[in-house]
């Protein structure tokens, strides 16, 4: 069979795989990014039955749905909102950044792991999902508690704290040195021309886009896409992640008075390609490493939910909230997702780190998308659920 049609086959049949996987668990209520990355497992050469072969061109899909993930999550990155909330939403973001950093690094350090794997292990456990995040909060009627405003703006800022950690990180992949002194240098010179593409971006993009949409009406997609593709171009120019350029440029974008026409006709497109990135994660994986790696796995995920639901929940002690309603709202800090798979996936793929990577990084999403559910259940107790249910009324 033609390479291409075999490619047009295998991205088909990972599409519809995705479509079912993630309609049973958004059934069971439960992240359809599950149901994705178990799509992509059972199409992988470790299951039995149909294998995807073109692997190269799915790569090349998966790696466009992860900058359209980020796009959009920048697209929601709205600074001047967030900036509103006031220096608090990034203090709680930060101390808990943090501690679950620090957690991380401090699991690998005695699970014997070498500076590279405890920079990832520690990253890895940064970001906090922020779709699984907003949804449970809603869901549960945790929304409408003291100082749920400033923990949702501290779970959209965790998400530009996972991307400085990223920033790190590409800085000693791109050395590939063991070298600490000259990893942090890297970075830190990365970093700064991240920090000054985001201000000076942020000045002229939005006038040139404005004018460009004036003049080229109903073409917000092409252009924001465009821009996207570009920011991308230019952070791998500068030896940093593709992704950072694509949050770059969705932050960025939110500057324009037009972003959300960007925002609203770029999700059915994220939406597609996601589908493929979330997939091509399990078809990375091999079940029988997951159960190798089971152990550290849990502990892993223990490490990653306690530090970070201790440290938000601290925070909003300190900030007026009660120890109950603290505890509550700090749960919702603990799922991980999107960030986290990208991360572990840009690692492997570089080949930094061993391939039972991915399987620990999708073991923490797994556990931590169940832990706070269950946890707020027994946090809340049968007296309490009825309280919550007056709450989200």
């Amino acid at each position: 069979m033609d390479v291409s049609a075999r490619a047009m086959l295998d991205l088909g049949v990972i599409l519809f795989s995705s479509l079912i996987g993630a309609a049973i668990f958004e059934r069971m209520k439960l992240p359809p990014v599950i149901g994705m990355i178990l799509a992509g497992i059972a199409l992988s050469p470790f299951t039995p039955g149909f294998v995807v072969e073109s692997k190269q061109e799915i790569t090349l899909f998966a790696q466009l749905g992860g900058v359209l993930l980020m796009f959009v999550l920048g697209l929601q990155f709205e600074y001047n909102h967030v900036k509103q909330l006031g220096p608090n939403g990034f203090f709680i973001a930060g101390v808990a950044s943090v501690a679950t950093f620090a957690a991380g690094a401090g699991a690998g350090w005695l699970l014997g792991m070498g500076f590279a794997e405890l920079l990832i292990v520690g990253a890895l456990f940064v970001s906090t999902s922020t779709t699984m995040a907003l949804r449970l909060m809603q869901e549960t009627g945790i929304e409408r508690l003291k100082n749920a405003k400033l923990m949702q703006a501290a779970i959209v800022i965790d998400d530009l704290y996972g991307f400085i950690v990223l920033g790190l990180i590409s800085g000693y992949i791109g050395i590939q040195s063991a070298s600490v002194a000259g990893a942090l240098i890297s970075s830190a010179l990365m970093l700064a021309a991240i920090v000054f593409i985001f201000f000076l971006g942020g000045k002229i993009t939005p006038a040139v886009f404005e004018f460009l949409e004036e003049k080229l009406p109903s073409n917000a997609l092409t252009l924001g896409t465009a821009f996207c593709l570009v920011m991308v171009y230019v952070m791998m120019w500068f030896n940093v992640s593709p992704f950072i350029g694509a949050f770059l440029a969705g932050t960025i974008l939110t500057s324009s008075i037009r972003h959300r026409d960007v925002l609203r006709s770029v999700m059915p497109v994220r939406n597609l390609f996601a589908s493929v990135f979330f997939a091509s994660v399990g078809l990375l994986l091999d079940p029988g490493l997951l159960l190798v790696a089971a152990g550290t796995i849990v502990a892993l995920s223990a490490a990653a939910i306690i530090s970070k639901w201790a440290a938000a929940s601290a925070c909003l002690i300190k900030f007026g909230s009660d120890f109950r309603d603290s505890l509550r709202l700090g749960l919702m800090t603990c799922p991980r997702g999107e960030v986290l798979l990208i991360i572990a996936q840009n690692v492997v793929l570089a080949g930094v780190v061993q391939p039972v990577f991915l399987s620990i990084a999708t073991g923490i999403v797994l556990f931590s998308a169940f832990t706070p559910p269950l946890v707020l259940a027994l946090l809340d107790g049968k007296g309490s659920t009825q309280e919550r249910r007056h709450i989200a009324q």
